[in-house]
């Protein structure tokens, strides 16, 4: 398998691993929100599937993400940030499109 250089990918029992060019792993988040290689040293925290509330386009993270890494999903979809999908400001998440009443939303990012 060729994984580009520096790409995030999911490892066995990881939720996101970084892989160098020569496949070396870098840094990763186990499923328990533990940061390992880089990531382990560091003051970062990571919130692992967090379910949102959506009242109408708001909703509201329980930490403000770092911007580092910040990844929400909508009904097993993933949504694009940059005023595409939502926007975020600190904590708060304002969505382009309503919430309906079956939509699930969840998020994992590092703060």
């Amino acid at each position: 398998m060729n994984i580009p250089q520096n790409t995030w990918t999911q490892g066995p029992g990881d939720f996101l691993t970084l892989v160098s060019t020569g496949g070396e792993v870098l840094s990763g988040i186990n499923n328990n929100g533990q940061g390992y290689g880089a990531l382990a040293s560091s003051n970062i925290k990571f919130s692992n599937g967090e379910i949102l509330t959506v009242s109408g386009t708001s909703a509201t993270l329980a930490f403000i993400p770092n911007g580092s890494f910040l990844l929400i999903i909508k009904n097993g979809i993933v949504l694009s940030g940059n005023g595409i999908d939502y926007t975020i400001s600190g904590n708060s998440i304002i969505f382009e499109i309503a919430a309906q009443s079956t939509d699930t939303y969840a998020a994992w990012y590092t703060y």
